[in-house]
């Protein structure tokens, strides 16, 4: 285990809408570590901002498909 340099987020998870997960941490250490309950995936930086924009895309996405679900 490396040094942590920053905890870029960390949030319990552990509600009525997200039953069977309890935490959710991203740090900033030699490599970016997203902790998922007890998995955790290493990604460098650029491998990290990389996939937040696949994220974003496909929030955005998500977004207009319900909202074009709602107009139905």
């Amino acid at each position: 285990m490396g040094h942590v340099f920053n905890i870029l987020t960390q949030r319990d998870l552990n509600t009525r809408d997200w039953p069977y997960i309890d935490r959710l941490i991203i740090e900033d250490c030699e490599t970016i570590h997203v902790h998922l309950n007890n998995m955790r995936m290493e990604f460098t930086r650029g491998q990290f901002l990389e996939l937040v924009e696949v994220f974003k895309t496909a929030a955005e996405n998500l977004r207009k498909m319900m909202s074009e679900d709602d107009n139905a």
